[in-house]
């Protein structure tokens, strides 16, 4: 289907540009009220993460798991960010910080490979990649200073830190 294949490089290339160029990623103004492209990469980051994480444990549990706490997390994540900013003057909308959180989830391609020892080293890679990715796209979103970029993204981070290691990790 060139329709599916088209999507397919979309992804792609999105992934590519992210990782290799992200504040040039996120200085590219995008279409008002545009949630499907972010929301379309999120999902499968998630879904790729999460097969990652299932044949790591062989287990599909843990692909499902993955890929639901992924969406929640980027979901609520969201809110709160949006919300925190919003308490410092920010003007910006849910959408266009949904639009960062969902494409700093790159960093989900891996967290999926979290399995023994090793996991725990691309866990902490993946969680500070992401960060790493939010804090550059937060930054030009919201054009606010380091610090108080820092301060909310460090408080959002630590809250899920806390929350993602009080989950029971077996099925």
């Amino acid at each position: 289907d060139p329709d599916t294949h088209a999507l397919v490089q979309l992804l792609i290339l999105q992934a590519k540009e992210l990782a290799l160029t992200p504040k040039e990623f996120f200085s590219k103004p995008s279409e008002p009220g545009n949630i499907v492209e972010p929301a379309l990469f999120l999902i499968a980051c998630a879904t790729i993460g999460g097969i990652l994480q299932g044949l790591s444990h062989i287990n599909l549990f843990y692909t499902l798991r993955f890929m639901f706490i992924s969406l929640v997390f980027t979901g609520v994540a969201t809110f709160m960010v949006w919300k925190l900013f919003t308490l410092y003057g920010s003007e910006k909308s849910f959408l266009e910080n949904f639009r960062v959180m969902a494409y700093s989830q790159l960093a989900l391609l891996i967290g999926g490979l979290q399995s023994g020892m090793i996991g725990v080293i691309f866990g902490i890679g993946a969680f500070g990649f992401s960060l790493y990715l939010q804090f550059i796209g937060m930054e030009k979103l919201h054009e606010m200073p380091k610090n108080k970029v820092l301060v909310i993204l460090g408080g959002v981070a630590f809250f899920f830190a806390v929350v993602g290691n009080s989950l029971p990790m077996k099925p």
